[in-house]
């Protein structure tokens, strides 16, 4: 995407976006978008009270949708759908991929199935895998394109959107809210969280699934880490950030863990991004040494639990869950 208005469209954010401390110390300068040909380079700040990154400057409100022009949500990919893909059930067999299959279901595999509703739904391939975990899905992404390809995966009820879009459900509301890898791509993530608390059933559950800003490949890579992806993730939150954002929301319970799920998708776009072409025998390479990476970020984690590569947020309506006390001032 080369435009000279986009790279000049855009506006600078004083306040961590998480917990709205003013000050943050520049983490990583000159970071450009190796993967979808953003025109630009971006820089990084970093929040001094609860360690979570955000872009400053980032783009306009009004040129943000043409960043997604060429997203990998695009394309239909029905074999993510049916779980009968060889080498994913090998995969799932090794103790550090276990997670990836429950992050399929979006970690809901302990709860009853009900009603769900998936926001930024991308090409439907969660919400078709939950409806065959039982559960009863609708689904919302601002993407045309995704939506059309995820109208086509699910054949259900995906609408154009943001989660404002959706009208109150009334006293019965959704079981559960799905965020997946969507709350650093908005400009105001905690209206998003808000408004999920209002759309809940009592007892419901929020689920949400983001970078984490303290990984163990991020502390690798730096400003090559691939979970920084400017500048489209406006924001990159830690553990911290994400427990004020439930507390502004107006949520009492709630709890954050990390995985080491998609480490080694990451850490070979991490290892590839200064590169061009790649040939095969150098794909096998990266592909092993990204292997041996998330199997060693999944072994860290036993000692180190807040290094995993997604950071996963949960919260309830109730006091059905883990009581968690408010955030410390910084």
């Amino acid at each position: 995407m080369r435009d000279e208005e986009f790279t000049t469209s855009t506006i600078s954010v004083d306040a961590c976006p998480a917990c709205g401390h003013t000050f943050g110390e520049v983490r990583h300068t000159g970071v450009k978008d190796r993967w979808f040909d953003t025109d630009g380079s971006w820089k990084f700040r970093q929040c001094a009270c609860c360690e979570g990154l955000w872009l400053d400057p980032q783009p306009a409100p009004s040129v943000l949708p043409r960043l997604y022009a060429n997203y990998y949500t695009h394309t239909e990919k029905d074999q993510r759908v049916s779980g009968s893909s060889v080498r994913r059930n090998l995969r799932s067999r090794l103790p550090w991929h276990a997670d990836e299959e429950r992050g399929a279901v979006a970690y809901l595999d302990g709860q009853r199935p009900g009603r769900v509703l998936d926001v930024g739904c991308g090409d439907g391939s969660r919400l078709a895998r939950l409806s065959l975990a039982g559960w009863s899905g609708t689904g919302c992404d601002v993407d045309q394109a995704a939506v059309e390809v995820a109208r086509r995966v699910t054949g259900g009820d995906v609408h154009i959107g943001t989660i404002g879009d959706i009208a109150d459900e009334g006293i019965d509301g959704f079981d559960a809210i799905v965020i997946f890898h969507v709350l650093e791509h908005l400009a105001d993530p905690l209206a998003a969280v808000a408004r999920s608390r209002e759309l809940l059933r009592p007892g419901g559950v929020v689920v949400i699934a983001t970078p984490n800003a303290g990984s163990w490949l991020h502390r690798r890579y730096g400003a090559g880490w691939r979970g920084l992806e400017p500048p489209r993730h406006l924001q990159i939150f830690s553990a911290r950030g994400l427990q004020e954002v439930f507390r502004a929301a107006g949520f009492t319970r709630y709890d954050t863990f990390t995985t080491a799920r998609n480490a080694a998708a990451l850490a070979f776009a991490s290892e590839s991004l200064h590169g061009t072409a790649i040939s095969r025998r150098m794909r096998i390479v990266l592909s092993a040494k990204a292997e041996l990476l998330q199997a060693a970020e999944w072994a860290w984690l036993r000692w180190s639990p807040a290094w995993g590569e997604e950071l996963v947020g949960m919260a309830v309506s109730d006091a059905s869950y883990v009581e968690h006390a408010g955030g410390d001032e910084c």
